[in-house]
């Protein structure tokens, strides 16, 4: 009996050591595997941001921003333990959602809707694994990264405009003989020209981010955290506008070092004003009162082996990830190989309508990137319309037809209004487009039918040929055309819609098979010129 009960015994030690180590071992497992996918599905989007931190002057504060989020993360976990995990559905229906929508994001070659994405995707994971509790003790510092996020860019215009406006003022009241003209202040030496780069965003995102970190770390509340944040993004403001200012009075006497100088390493000066001006701002800071780092006491660790309920939501955030991962690799890189150039192509001959020139003063559309694109007048008595073919073999960040760049109108072209119109091509295909009532520089009106042709499917607006690049690329093609076509207005614009109408029903289809053609035609003139 005494054999058996310490037989028991034994059995019973070696139960509780397993008991203790290995359940503590699967919980960090299981994260660690998932922390492995998230960054792999999170690679393509993490490289995107890496090139805009790399390329953007803007945008060069964006790994300190990163590395900084990460201090804020481990120094809430060790601050407090986290709740004991807890699985939540809100939390797993959030990861999918936001999975879907980086894969669109590149998909549609619109990155910004993948890198907005992916901090909340992150946060989403640790919510969908460890409960909504621990998710919101680190929202904050997953917030934080959206500083490194490169959507600022919508403030460049309006800071751009208030720092003409200050720099005017500032010069008129220091009676420098300057003339100031839209985006151009002439002094008597030379014209200089505020810049988006003169606009001081990159200055003033790395005051707010600094002081957001501060007040973040230290546990500010609501009030104080909002005037020093105010605090550094005006001094960043001002130092922007002095550094404007002291380049133009520089531009005054460009013979002197000091002016030479100056002019050179505008940049520079920028960051040293910057440093300066933030002194005050670091002196705000430790005057301001903080809370104290109180560390809530330890809870009792769980050691119990993990239930089938604690272990689903990993296995169901392993899968979808790598559904996620596996989607990635299908949208990425085709392979195939880009030509350096664009290539022009020549119109195709159209029945009942005449090529009279190529198409080249400031009506002309402007697409960005294009493999191949054509450009001519077809005349047919006393009707013309000018016709534009832009033609993407794969679509890209930046060379895709739609972008924000491209300029279907022409340079000059006032949109005035829009509206869905549709023309049956010879095939018996209807053909739908967006018409555009534009005003020229001149004041000479005109109808603009725009139309894409999107992995083979016809659209009229910017959002289905999104959808359908989007459904393209998951299909294995990434081709799409812009077709534009244009005729002048007389009286009133219902002969020149009645013309755009009969041409684009019947050359509309031959100019998307001559583009597709184009590259092969170039190929075969190469040849032959090589020959």
């Amino acid at each position: 009996m005494n054999g058996i009960r310490s037989n028991g015994s034994a059995a019973r030690r070696v139960q509780t050591l397993l008991s203790a180590a290995v359940p503590d071992r699967l919980p960090r497992l299981g994260a660690l595997v998932v922390g492995a996918l998230i960054l792999w599905f999170s690679w393509p989007t993490l490289l995107s941001l890496h090139a805009s931190f790399t390329e953007s002057a803007d945008y060069t504060h964006g790994h300190l921003v990163f590395a900084l989020a990460a201090l804020l993360i481990v120094r809430e976990l060790r601050r407090a333990p986290m709740a004991p995990a807890t699985g939540s559905l809100a939390g797993g229906t959030c990861l999918l959602v936001l999975l879907l929508v980086v894969v669109v994001g590149h998909a549609s070659t619109t990155l910004v809707v993948a890198q907005l994405a992916i901090p909340m995707l992150w946060l989403c994971a640790i919510w969908a694994l460890s409960g909504a509790s621990n998710a919101r003790r680190i929202a904050t510092a997953f917030a934080y990264l959206y500083f490194a996020i490169p959507v600022w860019n919508l403030l460049v215009e309006p800071m751009r405009r208030l720092t003409v406006y200050i720099v005017t003022a500032w010069t008129r009241a220091a009676g420098l003989p300057a003339f100031i003209e839209g985006n151009l202040i002439h002094v008597p030496t030379g014209t200089f020209e505020v810049e988006g780069g003169c606009a001081g965003l990159r200055y003033a995102l790395v005051a707010v981010a600094l002081a957001l970190f501060s007040c973040l770390l230290l546990r500010r509340r609501a009030v104080p955290s909002i005037l020093l944040t105010l605090f550094a993004l005006a001094v960043a403001l001002v130092g922007n506008w002095l550094r404007v200012f002291i380049t133009v009075a520089a531009g005054l006497a460009p013979e002197g070092q000091i002016a030479m100088w100056v002019h050179n390493n505008h940049t520079l000066m920028g960051w040293l004003l910057f440093a300066v001006l933030m002194v005050p701002v670091f002196y705000v800071d430790r005057r301001l009162p903080s809370p104290s780092d109180s560390v809530s006491p330890q809870r009792a660790v769980d050691r119990r082996v993990p239930s089938p309920e604690q272990r689903t939501p990993v296995y169901v955030v392993g899968i979808m990830l790598g559904l996620g991962i596996w989607l990635n690799y299908r949208i990425g890189d085709d392979g195939v190989v880009r030509p350096p150039r664009t290539v022009t192509f020549d119109g195709p001959q159209i029945a009942e309508w005449d090529r009279t020139a190529v198409w080249q003063d400031a009506r002309r559309p402007v697409f960005i990137g294009p493999t191949s694109e054509s450009a001519a007048w077809y005349v047919n008595g006393d009707a013309r319309i000018g016709t534009y073919l832009a033609h993407y073999t794969t679509q890209e960040q930046g060379s895709e037809v739609v972008f924000a760049h491209n300029l279907p109108a022409g340079r000059t072209g006032f949109v005035s209004s829009r509206r869905g119109v549709t023309a049956t091509a010879a095939s018996g295909d209807t053909l739908p487009f967006e018409e555009l009532d534009v005003t020229d520089a001149q004041d000479r009106r005109r109808l603009v039918w725009t139309g894409y042709r999107v992995a083979g499917k016809p659209v009229a607006t910017d959002l289905a040929a999104k959808a359908f690049q989007v459904a393209g690329v998951l299909a294995g093609r990434r081709d799409a055309q812009a077709l534009v076509l244009t005729a002048v207005c007389e009286d009133d614009c219902e002969k020149a819609r009645s013309t755009l109408s009969r041409f684009a029903s019947s050359a509309a289809e031959p100019l998307y098979e001559q583009a597709a053609r184009s590259l092969d035609l170039q190929a075969q003139r190469d040849d032959v010129g090589a020959q």
